[in-house]
């Protein structure tokens, strides 16, 4: 069976690192079912470029979560929907509003609420900008030179399942699995302990809510 994946990234280092590893793979096992196409464009742009019915599978592994916008998560659930064959799945894992989350991001969950309480409720609270430490990119070299990580915040919606639930309710898309995972992959009723959420929804003929 001859599989042709697309991958989609908007960082063009990350699609470098795929596609090596997609080449590596291919020398190790001498594989030809597999035929790779890497896409440098942001998910939002790239599926408004394709024609309907174009995909079997659609998978986003932690990246639904940094649309920032309603209306834009609304769009994008749709043309899922769209380029998806009848029977083709949908799966996506999301970042969840964990214990550890709240713990680790106490001064960002305040500040989000606060944005909320500013701007009247325009604002979600689940909107919340993520710091991540990286290496700076000094190009000098001095011994005994101190550089301090570089902090890079992120945008994250920390999704809920009602409102996943909802926005595939929305797309025509009919729900085969809705829940948490917890750091080993294994279903967890409980958010506070999970470490992600798990959608698969299903392009059907007949979608009942």
């Amino acid at each position: 069976m001859k599989i042709k994946y697309t991958g989609v990234d908007i960082s063009n280092e990350l699609l470098k690192i795929a596609k090596k590893e997609n080449s590596d793979q291919h020398k190790r096992s001498n594989a030809t079912s597999l035929s790779c196409t890497f896409v440098n464009d942001d998910i939002a742009n790239y599926v408004k470029t394709l024609k309907q019915e174009s995909f079997d599978f659609i998978i986003g592994i932690a990246s639904f979560q940094h649309v920032s916008t309603r209306k834009e998560r609304i769009s994008l659930m749709k043309n899922f929907y769209r380029l998806l064959s009848y029977e083709g799945k949908l799966i996506m894992t999301n970042r969840a509003l964990s214990l550890r989350f709240l713990q680790k991001h106490k001064i960002q969950i305040l500040r989000s609420l606060l944005e909320y309480l500013i701007s009247l409720g325009k604002r979600s609270t689940r909107d919340i900008m993520v710091p991540r430490s990286s290496q700076t990119n000094s190009k000098s070299s001095v011994l005994g030179a101190h550089h301090s990580p570089l902090k890079i915040f992120r945008f994250y919606h920390m999704f809920g399942l009602a409102e996943l639930k909802k926005l595939a309710d929305m797309s025509g898309f009919a729900i085969e699995k809705l829940t948490y995972l917890n750091q080993d992959g294994k279903e967890i009723l409980s958010r506070a302990q999970a470490s992600n959420s798990f959608l698969v929804a299903k392009k059907d003929v007949f979608t009942i809510s």
